[in-house]
C-alpha cells in the first residue's frame, strides 16, 4: 500500500513539478557567428528592441517595400531560424519582416519562460519597434506564430488593435481554462496533472495564468484570423475549439499529413500561397 501511495505521489506531484521546472528553462542557441546572409536573407539587418515589460529582445528585420510588415514568432525551444522560410517568402512579396527570439530563447533576455503567458509583451514591443519605422504603415501590420508562438500572437492581438491580422499555426492550449475534455483513458489518467502544471508554471515564474485562449480570440474580432492545424489528434481538437470560439472573419486550414506545426514542411508551396494571400487581403486591400 505504501509503495502504491509513493508511486501516485511521484506520478501526480513530483513528476509534473519537475517537468515544469525543466520546461520554464528552454534550451538556447548562440548567435555569435551567425548572420542573416548565412540563411539567404538579403537586405536584412540585426536589430534589438524591448518587450513591453522591458526585456531586451534580439532579432532580424527585412525592410518593407509595400509599407506592410509581418511579425514572426517561433515555437518553444526554437528561435528566429525556425521562421526563415516564412520570412523569405513574405519578403519576396514586398513585406517587411521582423523575426526575433522570444524571451528566454536564443539571444534574447529572460531567465524563465512562463509557457508564453507573458510573451505577448514581446509582440507588443515588436509593434512599438515597427511603429518607429518610416517605411512601415502601423495600420498594415500582421503576425504569424507557430506552436506556442501561435498562442502568443493571439494574446497579443487581443491586447493591441494595431495588430491587423493573425495567423496561428498549431497554437497550443496552455492554461487550465483551455483544457480539452478527456476522450481516452490516457486523457483521464493525465487529467489531474493539468491543475498542477498550471499552478507550477506560476510557482516557478511568478507569472499568473492568463484568461483562456478562446476568450482572447473573441477579443481579436473583427480582425481576420487564420488557424492552421494538422487534421488529426489533439491539435485538430484544439484548432476546432479555437475556430468555434473565434468570430468572423476566420479561416481554419487543416493539413492531415502534417506533424505538429509542420504545415510548411508538408505543403510548402500551398502554405506560402495561403499565407501571402491572407496577408494581402488583410493588410493591402
Amino acid at each position: 500500500m505504501l509503495a502504491f501511495i509513493l508511486v501516485i505521489l511521484l506520478f501526480y506531484i513530483v513528476f509534473p513539478i519537475y517537468r515544469v521546472y525543466q520546461f520554464v528553462r528552454p534550451p538556447r542557441f548562440s548567435y555569435s557567428s551567425v548572420s542573416p546572409a548565412d540563411y539567404g536573407l538579403e537586405n536584412c539587418r540585426k536589430v534589438t528592441f524591448k518587450s513591453s515589460d522591458g526585456l531586451k529582445l534580439s532579432g532580424w528585420f527585412i525592410p518593407s517595400e509595400n509599407r506592410a510588415a509581418v511579425i514572426l514568432v517561433h515555437g518553444y525551444g526554437g528561435n528566429r531560424l525556425s521562421m526563415v522560410s516564412h520570412a523569405k517568402t513574405l519578403a519576396q512579396h514586398g513585406y517587411g519582416v521582423l523575426l526575433y527570439d522570444m524571451r528566454a530563447h536564443g539571444g534574447s533576455e529572460g531567465r524563465l519562460f512562463a509557457a508564453g503567458w507573458d510573451a505577448a509583451g514581446d509582440v507588443l514591443g515588436a509593434l512599438t519597434f515597427l511603429r518607429g519605422l518610416a517605411r512601415v504603415d502601423s495600420k498594415r501590420v500582421g503576425a504569424l506564430g507557430v506552436s506556442v508562438g501561435g498562442q502568443v500572437v493571439i494574446r497579443a492581438a487581443a491586447q493591441a488593435d494595431e495588430l491587423r491580422a493573425v495567423v496561428a499555426d498549431g497554437a497550443n492550449l496552455s492554461t487550465l481554462q483551455d483544457t480539452l475534455p478527456p476522450t481516452t483513458l490516457k486523457n483521464w489518467i493525465f487529467l489531474p496533472m493539468n491543475w498542477l502544471y498550471d499552478k507550477a508554471v506560476t510557482w516557478h515564474t511568478g507569472v499568473p495564468s492568463p484568461p483562456s485562449l478562446a476568450a482572447a480570440l473573441r477579443d481579436v474580432h473583427p480582425r481576420p484570423v487564420l488557424l492552421i492545424s494538422t487534421g488529426k489528434g489533439g491539435e485538430q481538437r484544439v484548432a476546432r475549439k479555437l475556430y468555434a470560439a473565434a468570430d468572423e472573419p476566420k479561416t481554419l486550414w487543416e493539413i492531415p499529413e502534417a506533424h505538429h506545426a509542420g504545415g510548411w514542411l508538408a505543403r510548402p508551396e500551398e502554405y506560402a500561397e495561403n499565407m501571402v494571400t491572407f496577408f494581402h487581403e488583410a493588410l493591402l486591400s
